[in-house]
């Protein structure tokens, strides 16, 4: 039996958006950047003359918006989606331009040669994080996915397990080996939260119709695992980002 995943937040629900799985030293670095980026653009902001801000601002609606919205719209994203692309992208062009003034002016002209640098580096981070996230999930909920097939397809039709290419995991002596003995449940979680941000950053089409689909088996799994705490965990309306491991047994 396949369980229909829990509602997306746009369908409602009573739960708190879910929070993303990263470190206290993440958190902090982010609210530190956050925080040293809005200075800037305060500084930015009152140094700026008013009519080359504006010259900015109007531009960005002109280009920037429009394009992205454009760029999205031909990528299968709907309507509403591209519209709020490219309002989101207006914000982030004014935002930059005034971070970006503000640390010219702090730190002078100079500075302004260390940016494109410093874009690279964020951007090449940021690139790095999200292949190190989908081949982690990937892997994760590959792995689970695998041995609800053998189950499925009876003694006659027992695969054998491949090992993932990201984290190798210990040989059983089964045949068909234990999901439990394989992957921890608190590990089979956190893949369900990370698969969901994940989600977020995928656009519509074959990569993220697999990840769905090896989200439904994944949500199979922590089933078999303890019906009793999967089936309060839905009753408690989950989004579809929440952590399940507060009401399972086995996390």
């Amino acid at each position: 039996m396949t369980t229909r995943e829990p509602a997306h937040p746009s369908e409602g629900g009573t739960n708190p958006e879910p929070e993303r799985p990263t470190g206290v030293l993440g958190r902090l670095g982010a609210v530190l950047a956050l925080t040293v980026c809005a200075l800037f653009a305060v500084v930015g902001a009152v140094a700026q003359p008013a009519a080359g801000l504006v010259t900015f601002v109007v531009f960005s609606m002109i280009v920037i918006g429009p394009l992205l919205g454009v760029l999205l719209h031909q990528g299968g994203s709907d309507r509403w989606s591209a519209t709020a692309a490219g309002a989101m992208g207006v914000l982030a062009a004014v935002g930059i331009f005034l971070v970006v003034s503000g640390i010219v002016i702090v730190f002078g002209q100079a500075s302004a040669a260390l940016l494109p640098l410093a874009l690279l580096a964020v951007a090449t981070w940021a690139w790095i994080r999200r292949r190190r996230l989908l081949a982690r999930v990937t892997s994760a909920i590959g792995s689970a996915g695998t041995y609800a097939r053998a189950r499925a397809a009876g003694p006659a039709r027992r695969p054998t397990p491949v090992p993932p290419t990201v984290t190798p995991l210990p040989t059983m002596p089964s045949p068909v080996p234990s999901p439990g003995g394989v992957i921890s449940t608190a590990r089979l979680c956190r893949t369900w939260r990370e698969s969901y941000w994940l989600l977020a950053e995928l656009p519509p089409g074959p990569a993220r119709d697999e990840v769905l689909r090896r989200r439904g088996l994944l949500l199979d799994e922590l089933e078999r695992r303890d019906p009793v705490g999967f089936g309060a965990w839905l009753a408690s309306v989950p989004r579809a980002g929440t952590d399940p491991g507060h009401y399972l047994r086995c996390a």
